[in-house]
């Protein structure tokens, strides 16, 4: 057996060693701990630089791309604003050229109502007038020379003309070159209420451009019933009336030509409130 004093050596040697292995691992604690901390100072501080710069290189690039982006939007932008610019401008042009013509249009319209107008009228007083108060003239106390310039003065043909002068005799009574004369006034005047018919047709054809439908339609009416009038009158020598039994043809033309002296008048005071 140990003696008491062994003992005792053995156990101040052993917390001796421990304590020597205490104070080695507390010193390593320590620097490990050191190591550490400086090492995570270091990692910390190099990610923290490198984020930085990473962020410093996104917004740079951030800001060159927005710069760009904007740069194109410009470029889009003057393009569209350009482009409509344009536009505006070419609507412009056409809304002008459009107003012009519609006030060209309504001149015309303003110039050629009248002008249709005018000619049916002529007409329509020309042909009605074959039936109308008539005196044959009597050709008393006049010589050959008067009569001469008579016909030459209602354009009387030369051949008529002379066939009137060689049945003149001066100082008689002349019954056969009067009829003859007055026979020559009758188909001039017919022939005069043609050409007032036939132009005014040809002012309704040469205007209907500017015409309405309904005005063309009741200046085109006017003018047939005036043209089966004048018809029937070359054709029998009578009027209208005593063919159809004493109907009041004359009244209805007027009457026509009355709806198209309206007609005409509500449109163009139509056309002067716009």
């Amino acid at each position: 057996m140990w003696g008491q004093d062994t003992i005792e050596f053995l156990i101040d040697d052993f917390l001796k060693y421990i304590g020597g292995i205490s104070i080695t691992a507390l010193v390593m604690g320590a620097i490990f701990l050191i190591l550490k901390t400086t090492t995570n100072s270091m990692i910390t501080s190099s990610f923290n630089k490198n984020l930085e710069s990473h962020k410093a290189e996104l917004t740079k690039m951030i800001n060159a791309e927005t710069e760009q982006k904007k740069s194109e939007l410009a470029k889009v932008n003057d393009k569209f604003r350009n482009e409509l610019n344009a536009e505006i401008e070419k609507l412009k042009h056409e809304q002008q050229r459009a107003f012009k013509d519609f006030e060209l249009y309504i001149s015309k319209k303003h110039e050629r109502y009248p002008e249709v107008y005018k000619s049916i009228e002529i007409a329509y007083g020309a042909i009605l007038s074959l039936h109308g108060k008539y005196r044959d003239l009597s050709f008393e106390n006049v010589n050959k020379d008067d009569v001469k310039a008579y016909l030459e003065m209602e354009g009387v043909t030369k051949k008529d003309m002379q066939e009137i002068m060689d049945l003149w005799v001066d100082g008689e009574p002349n019954a056969d070159a009067v009829m003859r004369i007055n026979s020559v006034r009758r188909r001039i005047k017919i022939n005069s209420a043609y050409e007032s018919w036939s132009d005014a047709n040809d002012t309704l054809i040469f205007n209907e451009l500017y015409l309405s439908e309904s005005v063309s339609e009741q200046a085109r009416k006017v003018l047939n019933k005036l043209w089966e009038y004048l018809d029937l009158e070359e054709i029998y020598g009578c009027s209208y009336e005593e063919i159809l039994g004493g109907s009041n043809v004359r009244e209805e033309m007027k009457q026509e030509k009355e709806k198209l002296k309206n007609v005409m008048k509500t449109e163009l005071s139509q056309v002067v409130s716009l």
